[in-house]
């Protein structure tokens, strides 16, 4: 873990007795990741699904779409948080460790192969 993530979250945990994690608001799973992004050679964080009434529902941020015939069609994949390159789920997670719940960042996704950047406020994780 980075110093300054230490630096900031070791007061938070001794003035809260805890430290609420910010996030995206996208349900996202590292095994999963890891066998799409092989199976598309890219690389990011497959985001599954997003959730009604998160940040990044607010966002415009879209998941993964499953058709009837068991064909599945990647929605966004994360790549980089603040033009920092992101190809894990534990590295978004770091990322995200270097910020707060109510920090706006900018995220860069890639949807069907075109590349956009997105403004979203970050949400406390459970």
């Amino acid at each position: 873990m980075p110093v300054d993530t230490v630096n900031r979250v070791v007061p938070e945990l001794i003035r809260d007795s805890k430290f609420t994690r910010p996030v995206l608001g996208i349900e996202i799973d590292e095994d999963i990741n890891q066998r799409l992004t092989e199976l598309l050679e890219i690389k990011g964080v497959v985001i599954l699904n997003v959730p009604r009434g998160t940040s990044a529902a607010a966002a415009g941020l879209k998941g993964v779409i499953s058709k009837r015939d068991g064909n599945i069609i990647p929605g966004d994949i994360v790549t980089a948080i603040e033009g920092k390159p992101v190809d894990s789920v534990s590295k978004l997670v770091v990322r995200l460790d270097d910020f707060r719940v109510g920090d706006k960042i900018r995220i860069t996704v890639s949807r069907q192969g075109e590349t956009r950047e997105v403004q979203m406020v970050l949400q406390a994780g459970g």
